[in-house]
């Protein structure tokens, strides 16, 4: 944040979408078939997706705030998005397996308790 100050005003108004609301506000071109599968979709695969969805939303929101209450310390605020990054990467790979119709068990951790994990570290 401390060698790019002019990315701190995205950084703060940034806020969390659900997956539908990410998709609707896109400019990709098949965003209505992809709303219409996830409207369509088993209710327990929505519900998944949601889930992980959430959990990456309060992962960024959580990083973003502690990160901003940092920037006077450019090191630990580096620390704490290259510890997010690290638990980013298995829930996006959650998410393209409940996506793919590939996931098997459910995700395992509350949202509060995969927060309070990472920033405890």
């Amino acid at each position: 944040i401390t060698m790019m100050p002019e990315c701190i005003p995205d950084l703060e108004a940034w806020r969390p979408k659900t997956y539908r609301e990410h998709y609707a506000q896109s400019n990709l071109s098949h965003r209505d078939a992809i709303i219409a599968a996830y409207d369509n979709a088993d209710c327990v695969a929505r519900e998944a997706l949601d889930s992980v969805a959430q959990t990456l939303n309060a992962v960024l929101s959580e990083t973003r705030d502690v990160v901003l209450r940092n920037m006077a310390t450019p090191d630990t605020a580096a620390v704490l998005a290259l510890r997010a990054a690290d638990w980013l990467k298995p829930l996006i790979a959650r998410m393209a397996a409940v996506i793919n119709g590939t996931a098997t068990a459910p995700i395992g951790a509350d949202t509060q308790s995969a927060i309070d994990e990472i920033f405890s570290q």
